[in-house]
């Protein structure tokens, strides 16, 4: 016993779920070590056949770059000099990709960018070192195989299937490509030469030798690798290959080893060993594949154990742990019931007996049954505790006021009917559950709800606070509250509590006077305005009207005037020296031809003036009880031509550019002229910021980042979509917020009046049923965007 008192004294300091979560611990943790252990391995063999995929890729490309590097060097040593460098390019290429890709894992690159470097040196004609250069890179190619075969694991493959195979590609097949393009190339120089020397026979009879035993041993490897496949696919797929390219070696040999048994001049067939080396690269290539194959079947094979191993541990934890649970909540629910019959006694909340029956049979039902004898006693005293509290209910429960109590956290503790029913709930109990977090889950605006708590922590009480909330169907109401801090004996802080009025009337009513007040001022300037523009193009169109009726008039009379001195000029050819002096004097001829252009001048000046008059009177045209259909882009063109002269250039900075996108639009159902002091305020206000935006920039500075709006429109949902957009100095977050306030402006004083975007907003949004809508970035530009359906609802 004396053993077990540490146990016993730990757990007797831990409460249930920290017994239980201790000992999920101490079970849980050899198995989800031993778990872990057994998948690091399987993942580790994963990633070690990847590494060896990765290699067998690379080898691949270097198979192609050693064959055409062995044909150019026997080109090069029967003395063809033209051999076409275009395959051994390709082949360079293809291999440098591969080192692009894998070089980093496979710490080729070193060895490549030699192989590189003697291409380089290469020439394409008449070069006596070509034959060594081949051989050098024929080195350094072979040298990069066995480095890559290395770092990619190959030569580690614990498996025998792929490890031969591995070994026959890599180290047999390229030996006995180097031994049969050594042959070819000095049986085409014999051939050639007609005559065949003791050396040349001697090299010829060794090369036979070698080529024999490297054949016996390919044979042997493979056939090992066939015999531990556990496919059982390598030898129904390379055997037949294996077995010809071995009777094609043997034949190679035989006529070879004619050389050593014949006196006579005996020359070899170099056909025969270009049709081998064929048959070996072919082979080679064969087995690089049939590798590639194995190595992924060995991953998906090594995928599915992983997963295996992990869906059963799983599961067995999932079973262990479900049963856990259960013993878990079945203490719990004990403990919980007694838990909540013991608030319940100690709230006053239970004025009869009840009591606690389990269904287990454990040693809890012993501490059950003193429980009950408990709850007999403190029966008498909760009954006579009622008396009071019915007499506050009373209170709580009548008022025509809201009255709460919260948690310092922010948690309703108790409401009374009247709050519950301001926040659009059916009881008291329902308002209590619905809310985590009175303050973040209430408050319709984040900055009033920290204004709050910052208040009630710095003055303990609130008098008087006005803010929006959220009702639970989601609409909004406007509230008063008061309330104050509760604190304990010890000063410490319990909750809060306090009353809630209503006042969402006076708050509308404050509204609907501040709308008017706005809607006034709009008025007021729109008028105002209207008047002075359309006052203008009136009086402009009196005398436009005169100096183009009377150069319509002017016109044929100077024409006539022309014609009837080419008359005179035909008629009286004699003219006097006085008169030639003056026709020469001043330059009749010039003279008689650039009157007509003068006068197409005034009348085009005349035309460009009765334009600015209409979209004048476009800009200012008075709305009319209902909404008329209406050319966007007319008005757009109307502002832009009104703002003309603050988008000239001055001496701070060269023009503002203008770009128009316009799509094809129909024409929508609005209020027009509202429309054109929406325009107005927006492409101002993008002025003014690009202005804002200039300063501290010299002219040059400008016009290499030009000031520029670009205002486009397209159709969008059935409705028309605006975006008007400039390049200014942006806006912060803090500012989109506020933007479209009433009477909030970022300009200095006296500069704005903090009612334009605000007018703006309640022309799109209240007078079209539309949307406007910002985005901005600091020191790259504001773009806003407006929506507008085309068919108002009546």
């Amino acid at each position: 016993m004396s053993l077990l008192k540490p146990a016993i004294a730990l757990m007797n300091r831990l409460r249930y779920p920290q017994k239980f979560l201790l000992i999920s611990i101490v079970f849980s943790m050899p198995t989800i070590l031993m778990m872990y252990l057994l998948i690091t391995e399987i993942g580790s063999r994963i990633d070690f056949a990847k590494q060896e995929i990765i290699g067998n890729l690379y080898l691949q490309s270097a198979t192609r770059l050693w064959e055409h590097t062995l044909r150019g060097q026997i080109s090069s040593e029967v003395g063809n000099n033209n051999y076409d460098f275009t395959q051994l390019n390709q082949a360079l290429e293809t291999i440098e990709n591969k080192d692009r890709q894998f070089g980093n894992k496979l710490h080729s690159t070193e060895n490549f960018t030699l192989i590189k470097e003697y291409f380089k040196t290469l020439s394409t004609k008449n070069n006596n070192q070509n034959s060594f250069i081949y051989s050098q890179i024929i080195n350094s190619t072979e040298k990069l195989r066995l480095h890559v075969g290395d770092t990619s694991n190959l030569i580690l493959d614990p498996d025998l299937d792929s490890y031969y195979m591995m070994d026959s590609s890599l180290l047999k097949l390229p030996t006995m490509q180097k031994i049969l393009a050594e042959i070819q190339s000095l049986t085409m120089i014999i051939n050639k030469r007609k005559k065949i020397n003791p050396e040349e026979r001697r090299k010829l009879i060794e090369l036979s030798a070698l080529l024999k035993e490297e054949s016996h041993s390919l044979s042997r490897n493979m056939n090992i690798g066939f015999k531990n496949n556990p496919l059982g696919n390598l030898q129904p797929k390379l055997s037949k290959f294996l077995e010809e390219y071995i009777q094609n070696i043997k034949q190679q040999t035989n006529q070879l080893d004619q050389l050593n048994q014949t006196n006579q001049e005996v020359f070899p067939n170099p056909s025969l060993a270009q049709n081998n080396l064929d048959s070996s690269l072919l082979l080679s290539d064969r087995v690089m594949t049939e590798l590639d194959l194995i190595l992924k079947q060995r991953i998906n094979q090594l995928t599915q154990k992983q997963q295996f191993v992990c869906v059963f541990v799983l599961l067995t934890l999932s079973i262990v742990t479900y049963l856990f649970i259960g013993f878990y909540l079945a203490v719990m629910q004990t403990v919980y019931n007694l838990t909540l019959a013991a608030k319940r006694m100690t709230n006053g909340k239970s004025g009869t007996l009840e009591m606690l029956a389990l269904e287990n049979r454990d040693e809890l039902s012993q501490v059950v049954e003193s429980f009950n004898k408990i709850a007999i006693a403190l029966v008498e005293a909760i009954n006579s505790s009622r008396e009071a509290e019915t007499k506050y209910r009373s209170i709580f429960e009548n008022s025509i006021e809201g009255i709460f109590q919260t948690t310092p956290d922010g948690k309703f503790i108790s409401v009374n009917p009247a709050l519950a029913k301001m926040y659009g709930y059916d009881s008291p109990q329902e308002l209590i559950n619905a809310f985590t977090n009175n303050e973040r889950q209430l408050y319709v605006n984040d900055r009033r709800c920290d204004e709050l708590t910052r208040y009630k922590n710095l003055h303990g009480q609130v008098i008087g606070f006005e803010s929006e909330v959220y009702r639970q169907d989601g609409s909004t109401i406007w509230i008063l509250e008061n309330s104050h801090s509760v604190y304990n004996q010890a000063g410490e802080l319990i909750y809060y509590e306090g009353s809630v009025q209503d006042i969402s009337y006076r708050k509308a009513t404050e509204m609907e006077l501040q709308a008017s007040q706005l809607q006034l001022i709009q008025n007021e300037k729109m008028s105002a305005l209207g008047n002075l523009v359309a006052g203008i193009a009136h009086e402009m169109n009196n005398p436009l009207g005169f100096i183009a009726a009377s150069l319509k008039q002017a016109k044929p009379i100077i024409a006539d005037i022309v014609e009837h001195l080419k008359l005179y000029q035909e008629s009286l050819p004699s003219a006097s020296d006085e008169i030639k002096n003056h026709a020469e004097e001043i330059d009749l001829d010039y003279s008689l031809e650039d009157l007509p252009k003068m006068v197409d001048s005034m009348t085009m000046a005349c035309d460009r003036l009765k334009n600015i008059s209409t979209s004048l009177r476009t800009f200012s045209r008075a709305d009319q009880d209902y909404k008329v259909p209406f050319d966007i882009h007319q008005g757009i063109d109307s502002t832009i031509l009104i703002l003309k002269h603050r988008l000239k250039a001055n001496k701070q900075r060269p023009d503002i550019e203008v770009i128009t996108e316009y799509s094809s639009l129909p024409q929508i159902e609005c209020f027009p002229g509202q429309l054109n002091q929406v325009f107005m305020n927006i492409l101002a206000n993008a002025i003014d910021a690009l202005d804002e935006s200039n300063a501290n920039r010299s002219f040059e500075e400008i016009q290499i980042n030009p000031n520029r709006i670009t205002i486009k429109t397209s159709v969008e949902n059935e409705g028309v979509k605006i975006t008007i957009t400039d390049n200014g100095k942006g806006m912060t977050e803090e500012i989109k917020q506020k933007i479209f306030d009433h009477l909030f402006t970022t300009k200095a004083v006296g500069n704005g009046t903090g009612l334009g975007l605000a007018i703006a907003r309640q022309i799109i949004v209240e007078k079209h049923g539309g949307a406007i809508a910002v985005d901005s970035t600091l020191a790259q530009g504001t773009e806003f965007t407006i929506q507008l359906p085309i068919h108002q609802i009546a």
